[in-house]
C-alpha cells in the first residue's frame, strides 16, 4: 500500500509486527509506522484526571472499504473515536490507538483500492490533529495480529483492552463505570465483556433469546452482568491477560483473521466454564450500534434497518471491508489447516456486494498492481 510516512507526519517511527518492540525486522515479519499522540496534557478536555482511562487502552481496527474517497467512511471512524470519550463510557483521557491494517499481499488489491484508502487515511489523521496514536501496516495483518502488533509497540502497558471497529459507535444510556471496571480488574471470573445491539437477551417480537446472549444468567453479585457463552469482536473491554492467554498465545503469526474467528468456537467448547459476560440491566443493554442512521430521531443500527430507510442512504450507505472473511470455507470459523493452507478468498462473497448495494466494478475497480 501506499507508505504515509511523509513530511507532513515527522513524528513516524518503523515498527516491526511479529516482533517484540526490542527486536530489529527479519524477514517474517511486517512493517508498520507507528504515530504517536501528542501528550495528553495539549488537548485532554477533562479538567481532572480520570481514575479509569489510565489503566485502559482502545484500539479501533480499520482496513480499506469500497467508497474510501467519500466521507462516509472517515465521518464514521472520527465518530468511532468520539464515542469512546464522550459516549456512555466517557473514557476522555484514554489512550485511543488506531490500527490501519496494509494492503500488500492482500488478494484483489488495485490501485484504485490503495489510493482511496491512503486518503482516508490521510484525512482522519488531519482531523484527529495526533490527539490518537495511529499504527499504519504496510502488509495485511488482519484485525487479530494488527491487535498483537499495538500492544508490541504502544506503551505504557495496560491491564484493560477495549476493541471497536470502525463502523461502530458505544452508545446508549449511562454505563456504570465503577462496577464495571471493580469486576474487571478484581474479578477472576470476569476477563471479558460484550456491548450489545440488543436491549434485552430476549427479542420481544419471538420471546426467544437471542443465541449471541445465551445463557443471559446474572452474575452474583451484581445485576449489570450476564453470562454468554459466545467471543464477540463487537465492542467489548477486556483484560489484557486474556487477550494474552486465550488468543495470542496460539495465534499464528500468518493467520488472517479477527479474534472471534478464533475465540467463539473456542468459547462454544468451553461453554460456561470461560469468563465471558454481556453488560447491562435487563432491558437496558443497548450500547453497541453498528453503522447507525438516523430514524425518526433515533440512531438505529444497520441490521435494524427497513429497506426504505437503507435505499434512501444511497452510495453513502454501509460497505463491508474488503475480505473481512480472509478464508474460504463455510463458517466464519478458521481452523489452523485453514491457516497453513493460505486459503484466501479473492473477495468478499458476492451475497455481500448484493447486500452492500455495491456492484463488481465498485468491489474491484482499477488496474491490478
Amino acid at each position: 500500500m501506499v507508505r504515509l510516512k511523509a513530511p507532513s507526519l515527522p513524528e513516524g517511527k518503523h515498527v516491526c509486527c511479529g516482533a517484540p518492540a526490542s527486536s530489529a525486522c527479519a524477514a517474517e515479519t511486517s512493517d508498520a509506522w507507528l504515530l504517536q499522540r501528542a501528550s495528553p496534557a495539549l488537548w485532554e478536555p477533562r479538567p481532572t484526571p480520570d481514575p479509569y482511562s489510565s489503566d485502559v487502552t482502545a484500539i479501533v481496527s480499520s482496513s480499506a472499504r469500497p467508497r474510501d474517497d467519500g466521507e462516509a467512511n472517515m465521518r464514521m471512524l472520527l465518530d468511532t473515536v468520539r464515542s469512546i470519550r464522550k459516549g456512555p463510557l466517557q473514557l476522555d483521557g484514554v489512550h485511543v490507538v488506531l490500527f490501519f491494517d496494509g494492503l500488500g499481499g492482500k488478494p484483489g488489491v488495485t490501485n484504485t483500492m490503495t489510493e482511496r484508502y491512503a486518503s482516508k487515511m490521510a484525512r482522519v489523521l488531519l482531523a484527529l490533529n495526533r490527539t490518537v496514536s495511529v499504527l499504519i501496516a504496510e502488509t495485511w495483518l488482519h484485525q487479530a495480529n494488527g491487535m498483537r502488533c499495538v500492544l508490541e509497540h504502544v506503551t505504557p502497558p495496560t491491564r484493560l483492552l477495549f476493541a471497536i471497529q470502525d463502523d461502530t459507535v458505544l452508545s446508549g444510556g449511562p454505563i456504570e463505570r465503577e462496577t464495571l471496571f471493580s469486576r474487571l480488574l478484581t474479578d477472576p471470573t470476569v476477563e471479558y465483556v460484550k456491548f450489545t445491539c440488543h436491549r434485552d437477551c430476549t427479542d420481544p417480537r419471538t420471546h426467544r433469546m437471542h443465541s449471541w446472549l445465551r445463557p443471559c444468567t446474572v452474575h452474583p453479585y451484581t445485576p449489570l452482568l450476564h453470562r454468554t457463552t459466545r467471543w464477540a469482536d463487537r465492542p467489548h473491554l477486556a483484560t489484557r491477560e486474556h487477550y494474552e492467554a486465550r488468543l495470542f498465545a496460539g495465534l499464528p503469526r500468518a493467520a488472517k483473521v479477527t479474534p472471534e474467528q478464533l475465540l467463539d468456537q473456542r468459547a462454544r467448547l468451553k461453554g460456561a466454564n470461560w469468563p465471558l459476560w454481556t453488560y447491562g440491566r435487563r432491558g437496558e443493554m443497548e450500547h453497541d450500534l453498528h453503522w447507525p442512521v438516523l430514524v425518526e430521531g433515533r440512531l438505529v443500527s444497520k441490521e435494524f434497518l427497513t429497506r426504505q430507510v437503507d435505499a434512501l442512504n444511497g452510495s453513502e450507505g454501509y460497505a463491508h471491508s474488503y475480505l473481512v472473511h480472509a478464508y474460504r470455507g463455510p463458517t466464519q470459523d478458521v481452523k489452523i489447516r485453514q491457516i497453513e493452507r493460505q486459503e484466501f478468498r479473492a473477495h468478499n462473497p458476492l451475497a455481500w456486494a448484493v447486500k452492500d448495494g455495491l456492484s463488481a466494478e465498485e468491489l474491484v475497480k482499477g488496474p491490478v498492481r
